[in-house]
């Protein structure tokens, strides 16, 4: 999980993720979730089941064994309007990329694992300087210690392109295209109180540098502690405290949050959420304490064929890359279809404001859109078209829009065995 991510869903019970990951390939297809995959946070633990009955024969309904391994090679070919993001240099370009992952899951008798690879070569014919390797690890894992404990453990490395780097695509951020490297850890736990309440510790690291460029590189650590209670039936309500780290070079800046948040499971297939709270924080190179209410809302819903979610929230975190911290305000939705038993679709949209407290003249809004169109062919192969939409506005720049457009087409081979 992502700095941003962590810090408005661990503070403020922000509406659920998407679903899909993102390639570190552009315009690379998205990554279905693993089934059964470990969570990033574990759920509470829950109370000891009855009795279990006599196990079914090996190879009856239910009992089939699950594919572990899942391998993928792809080949992509993308057309940028303007892939380096400029207000004045528009260098419109072919991307050729290809792509291979690897992943690894299984279910233990009180746990779970995954570990997936992916990487890939990336070739842009109208840019010079943005032709590289791109890759991301990752290794997750959960363990049920006893029956009212669960432990959690998630660490992953990667060296991507800005525009396909999760950490920004989470905080809404549009940055000028280039490498950057990625580091993330996070641990977690969960203790049952009782039947309807339970304890949750979470300590999360992330980093991000820009080796090339003019990019600030920054740190975020959280460490995070609430406790929940079952009001009733798919009910809850939550109060935590999050102490959290922002680095940047030669500079600190720590910040404390309090927060309330109610989530609730609706009729026909729909829950909803809602959290309010506050943060204190000095931004960087002042001696000014500020204090912002922070908050979020979400609704969602899935059902056999189609899932939505919408959300807004407001936090306080990096401005990555700019050497600031940002008071942002991100709504977004997504969607995704399944039209027929081969063909489905994947929408989302996401829309920042970000007030820098201690630079107003930095202020910047995002944009930034993506649709998907997956095809399931015969023999393990998967067409895919995709287009995304990136667009940054700065009120007070010289330049104060920059935008740019990719269209991309690619076919994918994978294969799942045990």
């Amino acid at each position: 999980m992502t700095a941003r991510a962590l810090g408005v869903a661990c503070l403020l019970a922000l509406a659920p993720a998407r679903g899909w990951a993102q390639s570190p390939v552009p315009g690379g297809q998205p990554i279905p979730p693993e089934p059964q995959a470990a969570p990033e946070e574990p759920a509470p633990p829950e109370e000891p089941p009855p009795p279990e009955q006599p196990a079914a024969p090996e190879g009856a309904p239910g009992n089939a064994p699950q594919p572990r391994w899942l391998a993928t090679i792809a080949l992509v070919e993308s057309y940028s309007t303007n892939p380096t993001l400029s207000a004045t240099d528009i260098q419109p370009s072919w991307v050729s990329a290809a792509e291979a992952r690897l992943s690894y899951i299984d279910n233990l008798p009180r746990g779970s694992v995954s570990l997936s690879a992916d990487g890939g070569a990336v070739g842009y014919s109208g840019v010079n300087g943005l032709n590289d390797f791109v890759f991301t690890l990752d290794g997750a894992g959960t363990w049920k210690a006893t029956p009212h404990l669960v432990l959690s453990a998630d660490q992953s490395f990667g060296s991507t392109y800005t525009l396909q780097t999760q950490a920004l695509l989470e905080a809404g951020q549009v940055l000028p295209q280039g490498l950057v490297h990625t580091v993330g850890t996070t641990l977690s736990g969960a203790y049952r109180l009782s039947q309807k309440t339970s304890l949750t510790l979470v300590l999360n690291y992330v980093d991000l540098i820009f080796p090339r460029g003019q990019l600030v590189g920054a740190s975020e650590t959280h460490a995070r502690a609430g406790i929940e209670r079952e009001l009733s039936r798919g009910e809850t309500l939550s109060l935590t405290y999050t102490f959290s780290i922002d680095v940047i070079p030669n500079e600190t800046s720590t910040l404390n949050s309090v927060a309330a948040a109610w989530k609730k499971k609706l009729a026909r297939r729909w829950d909803a959420n809602a959290s309010v709270g506050v943060t204190r924080f000095v931004p960087y190179g002042s001696t000014s304490q500020l204090l912002e209410p922070v908050g979020a809302v979400g609704v969602g819903t899935k059902t056999t064929r189609w899932t939505f979610e919408g959300h807004y929230s407001r936090s306080v975190g990096q401005a990555y890359g700019l050497g600031q911290q940002t008071v942002a305000d991100l709504a977004g939705v997504t969607a995704a279809f399944k039209i027929s038993k081969t063909l489905s679709a994947d929408v989302a949209y996401t829309r920042s404001w970000n007030d820098i407290p201690d630079a107003p003249i930095l202020d910047f809004n995002d944009d930034l859109l993506r649709a998907d169109l997956l095809l399931t062919l015969p023999h393990r192969l998967v067409a895919a078209s995709a287009y995304s939409f990136t667009r940054a506005l700065y009120p007070s720049g010289v330049n104060p829009l920059v935008s740019g457009s990719l269209w991309t087409m690619s076919l994918s081979y994978g294969k799942r065995w045990r």
